[in-house]
């Protein structure tokens, strides 16, 4: 019966202890899970930030290009103005003597297209001596 009694206290000793230990791993688990999960936050605050930074560098490129293409939008613009004002000049210059009057003499608005509604579609027709006529398109 003694026997029996030792084997009974070993056993629960046994299981007692298995407990512990069981109650120890799981705690580590646990300690280690959350130290995981603290490292995965970092890294992926980590990761938005770079993301971020990438982000604004890339906006801050992109209000360069939008600034330098006004720039030159607006580099056009005067370059137009001043063509056209050298254009009536030159005209005006030109158009002093009778003879060149009617041969320089600027127009007012783009000629249209004739025959076709595309943009830049021109059809001209050449009239031969004898009458016969080709027409050239570009």
């Amino acid at each position: 019966m003694q026997m029996e009694v030792r084997r009974v206290r070993a056993k629960e000793e046994l299981m007692s202890d298995l407990e512990d230990r069981k109650a120890q791993m799981r705690a580590i688990g646990e300690e280690m899970k959350a130290a995981l999960a603290r490292e995965y936050e970092l890294d992926r605050m980590r990761t938005e930030m770079g993301a971020n930074y990438a982000i604004s560098e890339a906006f801050h490129a992109l209000d360069d290009v939008e600034a330098e293409v006004q720039r030159i939008k607006q580099q056009l613009q005067a370059d137009k103005a001043d063509l056209a004002a050298w254009e009536a000049e030159t005209a005006e210059e030109r158009s002093k003597g009778l003879f060149f009057k009617s041969l320089y003499a600027i127009e007012k608005e783009p000629r249209q297209p004739v025959g076709k509604s595309i943009p830049g579609y021109w059809r001209v027709s050449v009239v031969a001596d004898d009458g016969r006529t080709w027409g050239l398109e570009a």
